[in-house]
């Protein structure tokens, strides 16, 4: 059964990369995300991953991030992005 969007919502608020700098827990996350559908929901908690680590890549993680809220938006408010 696949975990309800707050529960993911909140892992990725509370999301911090490992010791060693690795992010693949957020990859995760995101994939939990987009599999339960409505993931314009945690659009917060998204971005609250951008605020909380401004100067950091993410090992790509963050490209993932930001491509899933580009299709989020577009598919939700069309008129939010640009075609």
């Amino acid at each position: 059964m696949p975990r309800k969007m707050a529960s993911i919502a909140c892992d990725i608020a509370k999301f911090a990369p490992g010791e060693n700098g690795n992010w693949r827990r957020l990859d995760v996350l995101l994939d939990e995300l987009w599999q339960a559908g409505a993931p314009e929901l945690a659009t917060p908690e998204m971005l609250s991953i951008f605020e909380r680590y401004p100067k950091e890549d993410g090992h790509g993680v963050m490209w993932s991030l930001v491509h899933g809220l580009e299709i989020s938006f577009r598919t939700t408010n069309p008129r939010f992005l640009l075609p």
